[in-house]
């Protein structure tokens, strides 16, 4: 993929962000911060990977926007205090599995145990919260996220499992919150009469 498409790519991350922190800074929407804070951490440990692994240096810009997007909402959620999600037990939980990922990718060098490590837990309060509250979401975020992995993806010309582990990672999450955002609809339509 040419460095320009990669850079419309990146914009149009950047944009679906935006429309996430405005949101945020309004009340509209309540980031999880636990969520948002491992994914903002989760592609800085994964475009160093690739880096460090022999990736162009280019080319990991979709998965870069993937972690800086993040940073933004967790910021933005400190300005408004209606505008983030009250952490319950499950939270703390995943936050404590995630964390210690960032420590054993640079203590350790174990970075395909981190990633995982991080990754895994990262997602869970928040589609937990987009399938009971999706009102509490803005899904262009994870439409813009889903397309830059699309895009990281279709970009990896080696077959190198480190290359593609987190692209593949945030196709699979962002479908998976884009389902839980919309799946009332998604069912209402499939069954218009309401009948089982």
């Amino acid at each position: 993929m040419l460095f320009a498409t990669l850079l419309v790519v990146a914009f149009c991350q950047l944009l679906g962000g935006l429309a996430y922190v405005r949101d945020t800074l309004y009340g509209r929407t309540k980031p999880n911060r636990v969520s948002w804070a491992l994914w903002a951490a989760a592609p800085i440990i994964a475009v160093a990977i690739a880096l460090t692994e022999g990736a162009p240096s280019w080319s990991p810009l979709p998965v870069f926007m993937a972690g800086l997007v993040p940073l933004l909402i967790l910021l933005s959620s400190y300005f408004n205090a209606q505008a983030y999600w009250r952490l319950d037990r499950f939270d703390y939980l995943c936050g404590t599995f995630g964390a210690p990922a960032l420590l054993m990718w640079l203590w350790a060098s174990q970075p395909i145990v981190a990633v995982i490590m991080l990754v895994t837990p990262a997602a869970l309060p928040t589609i937990r919260k987009a399938w009971s509250n999706p009102d509490t979401e803005t899904s262009l975020a994870y439409v813009a996220v889903l397309f830059g992995g699309l895009a990281a993806l279709a970009n990896i010309h080696e077959c190198v499992i480190l290359h593609y582990a987190f692209p593949i990672y945030l196709v699979g999450v962002n479908l998976m919150l884009l389902f839980a955002i919309y799946q009332k609809g998604i069912f209402i339509r499939a069954n218009p009469t309401g009948t089982p």
